[in-house]
């Protein structure tokens, strides 16, 4: 059976024939890799940076709510007051016109 090793020799050679091409195209890829590393090393950074900018946006418009609403509660009882107060000096007015009419 000659022919098997006639087409292992001709793959041997080829393999031959590749590897300083191959050779390189490795060189090459691995001289990217410490710009690949930093890439993902910025994408990381920024990551973080997001989620810490995220959460103190969240936590900003947390306190800005619940400052919101505790001045809104404020001016309702302000306002509740003051309808108190116009109501009583309406009853005020009112009895000392009744009181005219005695």
């Amino acid at each position: 059976h000659p022919k098997p090793q006639h087409n292992y020799n001709l793959i041997k050679e080829v393999a031959i024939s590749y590897k300083p091409s191959i050779d390189k195209l490795f060189k090459q890829a691995n001289s990217k890799l410490p710009m690949i590393d930093d890439s993902i090393n910025q994408i990381s950074q920024t990551i973080i940076d997001l989620e810490s900018k995220f959460k103190e946006i969240r936590n900003e418009i947390e306190n800005e709510s619940k400052k919101l609403i505790q001045s809104i509660k404020e001016r309702e009882k302000r306002l509740f007051e003051q309808l108190k107060e116009i109501k009583e000096q309406k009853k005020i007015k009112l009895e000392n016109q009744l009181n005219l009419f005695q």
